[in-house]
């Protein structure tokens, strides 16, 4: 096939792919991200979600532009010479134009509720938005910017890839692990089944299937031959142990071998140890040139890398990023601040193999890493990067930029001398090399007060062994992103599960905090979370206050139908706070919490949990058996907690509005 095209004096040929179903210009984004490149690819873009801005950087120079653009700028997306960012907090899209003076903001765009990813066509003719909290994607025109089409997936969207074909849309989602193909052809949405890992039972050592869920932005190859999705398989039905430490961080255990039980991460279940329950990875799928996955040669590789002692870095990827030639994949690790990168050449095998289909069920080799799960693990390259790792962006063939949010920084990463440290056969077996980029340019300010900036900081870090064990890839964020919830149920000692919390908001105010433990403040769960269960040793009560301002600060989540006028809402006021129905007996007050304790469905002493914002946080109760709202409702028609046998559907319509809107 042969094009005729007017190249930037920067582009070089190898950049090209030219062919049905690849990218013509190898460097363009095929996923969400918080950074791409500008149009001539010598300025970068950021978002800084903290500040409302997104920056325009020039690396060469060093030179910063901030422009404000609303609250809380997500995902960026470039059609052309515009830039479009998602205003998380704002139900809207910014969006700027590159003019000869710098970025400028033109206009918004109206659309539903914690907008999140956002990618585009690389023509520009068509724009793909996931509105998270509606459970929709929406397809805009690419000039116009109006919408065109839009599809309902499940489990909170928030994650986008496109297909370079065009063809195909990819959605992940939050919650559930949930994958789904939108064929933009005809406009059918289809489930993308994932592979099943195995790992090990954390006392019988018997082989379990492990939980997977979906943790950051895909990415499409060049070459649109592979989709590549960052994941967490997770053990959460081993049970969890009590907590060694009480909430002043005093030992409850007796027996002589704490040390022993901090260093490994037990016994309180969460940290490491020769069984992990996190297991960090990314999933690589082939497609066919239209974007349709096939069941050939699925992967499943471990994501850990190493520092420069040896020591394990380890933590959920957020991003994944391929390189321009297609060679390499780079995993951004958020809670390592770090990036792993490798070859998807058979000759990186270090352990585990691909089984047949989407099961990848054979077993290690040699316990490589020691993490307990059947995932493939290669030999990579890791380069340390500034904190909070979330994007990267491509400016040439061997030169790339990492986003760190914690830093609002930018880090360069030499995609030449990383390519040329893997090995190139099967028979080299490279020492591992660790990299650390550039020292970071910091784009913008801190905008967060300087105790809440703190404790986010400990909240994402799996590589502080004060917070966690070291290798145990856990973080708080592991579990509660954006100090939000996972979706996942645990199972405790005693065959008890407790669905994983959502931390958003000031959650001293639902205080004693957790399902049952009756602990008195957020900063009493942290030390017994981060010293008792994660494997952590040496937090300090000002540490932890920090973690527990930072969980405070938090903003409730934006359900759609708050501050809705719908007559419903109103109507469902009402009936929430009717005598028989009795909603309103224990959930009342600010957070509609009246802070107190009950006997419920068989446990004792389950605290009454906030309202607020619970829309956002599904599945219900404190075993996670009520998926939805509704269900909810429709459940205690038995006067287990409340009673809704009196109210008919249309009622229960209304009731099920107002809970939804709080």
């Amino acid at each position: 096939m042969t094009r005729t095209l007017a190249l930037p004096a920067l582009l070089s040929a190898a950049l090209l792919a030219g062919c049905a179903g690849q990218l013509d210009d190898a460097r363009y984004p095929t996923g969400s991200q918080t950074i791409v490149a500008s149009s001539d690819y010598e300025t970068l873009y950021a978002v800084d979600t903290d500040g409302g801005s997104v920056a325009a950087i020039d690396p060469a120079s060093g030179d910063v532009q901030l422009l404000e653009v609303g609250a809380e700028p997500t995902r960026l997306a470039r059609v052309g010479d515009r830039v479009l960012a998602t205003l998380r907090a704002e139900r809207a899209i910014a969006v700027m134009e590159e003019t000869d003076s710098g970025l400028a903001l033109v206009d918004k765009i109206d659309v539903g509720a914690e907008p999140f990813g956002i990618v585009a066509t690389e023509d520009g003719a068509r724009v793909y938005v996931a509105e998270s909290l509606e459970g929709r994607v929406t397809e805009l025109d690419g000039e116009t910017l109006q919408a065109l089409r839009s599809w309902e997936t499940a489990g909170e969207p928030r994650w986008l890839a496109l297909h370079p074909s065009g063809s195909s849309l990819y959605v992940a989602s939050a919650f559930g692990a949930h994958l789904a193909r939108v064929d933009l052809d005809d406009g059918v949405v289809v489930a993308v089944e994932l592979p099943v890992v195995t790992g090990f039972h954390q006392e019988t050592f018997d082989s379990i299937d492990l939980t997977p869920r979906i943790t950051g932005d895909p990415a499409v190859s060049p070459n649109g031959r592979s989709l590549a999705i960052p994941m967490l398989f997770v053990d959460n039905v081993s049970p969890v142990a009590p907590p060694t430490v009480d909430e002043e961080g005093n030992s409850l255990v007796d027996d002589g071998f704490e040390d022993e039980f901090d260093e490994i991460g037990e016994p309180g279940g969460y940290g490491g140890g020769a069984a992990r329950r996190f297991n960090p990875a990314v999933v690589v799928l082939p497609v066919d040139t239209s974007g349709v996955p096939s069941d050939d040669d699925v992967l499943a590789i471990g994501v850990d890398g190493f520092d420069e002692d040896f020591s394990t870095v380890s933590s959920y990827p957020s991003a994944i990023v391929f390189s321009p030639d297609g060679g390499t994949v780079t995993a951004t690790l958020e809670g390592a601040g770090a990036v792993t990168t490798f070859t998807l050449k058979s000759p990186q095998r270090l352990g585990g193999a691909p089984g047949a289909g989407r099961s990848v069920a054979v077993p290690m080799e040699d316990g490589f890493f020691g993490a307990g799960a059947n995932l493939e693990f290669r030999q990579g390259v890791t380069a340390m990067t500034g904190a909070g790792p979330r994007g990267m962006a491509w400016l040439s063939k061997d030169e790339a930029f990492v986003h760190s949010f914690l830093d609002d920084g930018i880090a360069r990463y030499d995609g030449a001398a990383i390519r040329a440290s893997l090995p190139t056969t099967g028979r080299d077996f490279v020492q591992q090399q660790t990299f650390s980029v550039d020292s970071p340019l910091q784009f913008a300010d801190d905008a967060l007060p300087e105790d809440i900036s703190a404790g986010r900081r400990l909240f994402y870090a799996a590589n502080n062994s004060s917070m966690a064990a070291v290798g145990a890839a856990v973080s708080c964020a592991t579990c509660h992103n954006d100090a939000r919830n996972d979706g996942l149920t645990w199972t405790f000692e005693g065959g008890h599960v407790r669905q994983t919390p959502s931390l958003a908001g000031e959650v001293s105010l639902t205080a004693p905090v957790t399902w049952t433990d009756s602990v008195s403040t957020v900063k009493g769960e942290v030390i017994i979370t981060s010293q008792g269960r994660m494997g952590g040793s040496g937090l300090g009560s000002s540490d932890a206050e920090l973690v527990a301002a930072f969980i405070d600060w938090t903003r409730e989540p934006d359900v759609p139908l708050a501050n809705s006028d719908d007559a419903a809402i109103e109507r469902g006021a009402e009936i929430f706070a009717r005598e028989e129905v009795g909603c309103a007996d224990c959930h009342n007050g600010v957070v509609y919490t009246d802070n107190e304790s009950y006997e419920m469905y068989g446990l004792e002493a389950v605290q009454t949990r906030s309202l607020v914002g619970i829309a956002a946080s599904a599945p219900y109760l404190h075993d996670g058996s009520a998926p939805t709202i509704r269900g909810l409702l429709e459940r205690v028609k038995d006067g287990s907690m409340g009673d809704t046998s009196s109210l008919t559907d249309a009622e229960m319509d209304d009731l099920e509005a107002f809970v939804s809107s709080l």
